[in-house]
């Protein structure tokens, strides 16, 4: 369905963009993974959000650790999305202790909603030198 869309180019509002031709990545399985921003309606507190990111971990039946991502001063990663004239709030979640399948299944399902705004998407943690930042 994509294809033909390929070089095509597009206005978005008053800018132009240029579509490239797809291409298709398999999933590879990391230790740790990150969302920039997740959002779980109803919670907006550091310690009910972490247990309802839990929940929704067990749910899926993925065994990993979640915590909110901090910035260089030690706060939290509390993030805000504008859909129409809604703010939404959510946090920046690392998932750390992932097995492959589980790396997968995350990468795959993601948490929380707003997904198809790019909320609770997961991807691999850019942690310089780190070797959770590697894949299995």
């Amino acid at each position: 369905m994509v294809y033909p869309l390929a070089n095509q180019q597009l206005a978005i509002g008053k800018h132009q963009i240029r579509l490239g031709i797809p291409e298709i990545t398999f999933l590879t399985p990391y230790k740790e993974l990150y969302s920039r921003i997740t959002v779980i309606k109803g919670y907006q507190d550091v310690t009910t959000f972490l247990q309802a990111a839990q929940r929704q971990l067990d749910k899926l039946g993925i065994d990993g650790r979640p915590r909110v991502a901090v910035r260089q001063d030690g706060s939290f990663k509390r993030k805000t999305i504008k859909i129409g004239r809604y703010m939404i709030t959510g946090f920046g979640l690392e998932i750390e202790n992932l097995s492959e399948g589980d790396s997968i299944k995350l990468q795959t399902y993601g948490l929380g909603g707003k997904q198809k705004m790019g909320c609770g998407i997961f991807l691999p943690m850019r942690r310089k030198g780190s070797a959770a930042n590697k894949p299995h």
